[in-house]
């Protein structure tokens, strides 16, 4: 599923997206950047 919970509006065409997904997604690519930099990898 795309939208696991929280909110996504869509006005005009912007989306505000503040949901569950985007937010796990969020972390994980802070996580894989993090751990690219503290191995000396390129992003």
């Amino acid at each position: 599923p795309s939208l696991i919970a929280g909110l996504r509006v869509r006005i005009g065409d912007r989306i505000v997206d503040n949901s569950l997904r985007r937010q796990l997604d969020q972390v994980r690519d802070q996580v894989g950047q993090d751990l690219r930099q503290q191995l000396g990898m390129p992003s």
